[in-house]
């Protein structure tokens, strides 16, 4: 039988989602009941970096933190549309890998933007197209030794 201490549960996942918004990009948190508020930014390395360190902020006063993921959904357009590049992204930043799940292409670069733009999406504008990246926490929790 299994225990049903908080040490037996499975690792927490935090998801945002940043879409393309206007001249900019909109990150909105899902299901997190964590009181981590939507802001949006110029670019998707500010969204993305600013996001990330939320989400560490959250998770590093706990303990078990680093033991949760962090999934980051980015769309090309408020409204997504299946249509164009759907990468999956593995790596962490300076060194992408991507694979385009309509295509199982494979894309390396050293920003989200090299992996769009090596794919043929246009980041600068809204489009078609999804990236899916999920990150163990640990790896976004800055190391506190």
């Amino acid at each position: 039988m299994a225990a049903n201490s908080p040490a037996d549960r499975p690792p927490e996942l935090l998801t945002a989602t940043i879409l393309r918004y206007r001249r900019g990009w909109k990150v909105m948190w899902i299901g997190t009941g964590h009181g981590l508020r939507d802001f949006s930014t110029a670019m998707l390395t500010q969204a993305v970096a600013r996001a990330s360190t939320m989400a560490a902020k959250f998770f590093s006063a706990d303990p078990s933190g680093a033991s949760a993921e962090f999934l980051l959904l980015i769309f090309g357009r408020s409204l997504p549309v299946f249509i164009g590049p759907q990468l999956i992204v593995t790596g962490e930043p300076g060194q992408f890998m991507a694979t385009d799940a309509r295509e199982n292409s494979v894309f390396n670069g050293a920003t989200l933007e090299d992996l769009l733009i090596t794919a043929g999406a246009d980041p600068a504008r809204p489009g078609d197209y999804a990236i899916s990246w999920i990150r163990p926490m640990a790896a976004v929790i800055p190391d506190q030794t």
